[in-house]
């Protein structure tokens, strides 16, 4: 009988997962919400290393030349937690804006991450100093 149980429970022993580091986010999205065309935003979405073993961030690439990005860390010890920061310059745009950052690590599950983000982008309209007749 405990040659059975040997040959049943040896293939769970086998299967056991080895460490891996595992990418977390608080979140992917964020609304920057209404952004007047002159004026630069930015935010930071958390990562934590949820996993069991060290996390590299290898690389965050952004969409365009208008976000720019910045990460606090680029190795995460299990349970350790930092920020990937994106920086949005809307100079030139208008209207509803989305963008991206794709966010590269070691991780075996989820090696590309994408985060993105959107704005309402407004001119400010300057009252005129002109007085008019007519």
């Amino acid at each position: 009988m405990r040659i059975a149980y040997a040959a049943f429970t040896m293939p769970y022993i086998c299967m056991a997962q080895a460490p891996a580091p595992i990418i977390s986010f608080e979140k992917t999205h964020h609304d920057f919400g209404r952004v007047l065309q002159d004026t630069k935003v930015s935010y930071r979405f958390k990562v934590t290393n949820t996993g069991n073993a060290p996390l590299q961030i290898k690389e965050v690439r952004p969409s365009c030349g208008c976000t720019y990005s910045i990460a606090g860390q680029k190795l995460l010890e299990p349970g350790q937690e930092t920020f990937i920061e994106v920086q949005f310059d809307p100079a030139g745009m208008i209207g509803s804006i989305h963008k991206s950052l794709d966010v590269l690590s070691d991780d075996p599950a989820n090696p590309n991450t994408l985060l993105t983000f959107e704005a309402g982008v407004v001119r400010e309209i300057m009252p005129s100093t002109r007085a008019y007749r007519q």
